[in-house]
């Protein structure tokens, strides 16, 4: 099914090339990358006072709550915020936590996934960066999870002809960067 997919690995880092887009695969700080755009998994409420969220808020400053929707969004839903004091341009809050069920987690993934490529395709963005997705308080494991994203970020790739360049994935545990590498090693096979 469209282009080929091929693995490159580097110390800390895996990609899978497809075409000349890349998906890259990093083991530490989401914050750290170079991206255009940053996903930052929220609540319906688009709460930031705790998780990734928490963090993700305060490293781009006081400005993003101000722009931050005040109506709950649905599981899914993608709402676009301006980067603050992150080198990024925008940050994208994807409405991931609260959902119940493997198959209405494994759409909410998908969803948001979807929904934030397209949104950085829209705003002819060249990178987006990606934490691993899902509720922690649901637990979906971690290789459900990167089965989900990468399948997803791949399929993309390889059905539409994108201005977007490099999809990266930041996993900030062993566990999840060993479930993206092992699903990242699978595709390329």
């Amino acid at each position: 099914m469209g282009l080929p997919v091929q693995l490159i690995e580097i110390k800390n880092q895996i990609s899978l090339s497809v075409g000349e887009r890349k998906l890259s695969i990093h083991n530490g700080d989401l914050l750290s990358l170079q991206a255009d755009a940053l996903v930052c998994p929220v609540d319906p409420n688009l709460d930031f006072r705790t998780g990734l969220a928490k963090i993700i808020s305060q490293a781009a400053g006081k400005a993003i709550h101000k722009e931050r929707p005040l109506i709950p969004e649905p599981f899914g839903k993608v709402v676009v915020l301006p980067g603050g004091k992150l080198s990024v341009k925008f940050i994208f809050l994807t409405v991931l936590y609260g959902e119940r069920g493997l198959e209405k987690i494994r759409m909410s993934i998908r969803q948001s996934v979807e929904r934030a490529i397209r949104y950085a395709e829209f705003l002819r963005l060249k990178s987006i960066a990606f934490p691993v997705l899902g509720d922690p308080q649901a637990k979906p494991d971690y290789n459900f999870v990167a089965h989900e994203m990468i399948q997803d970020a791949i399929q993309y790739f390889q059905r539409r002809n994108t201005k977007l360049k490099a999809i990266l994935f930041s996993a900030y545990n062993k566990e999840a960067f060993a479930a993206l590498s092992k699903e990242a090693r699978q595709l390329a096979d």
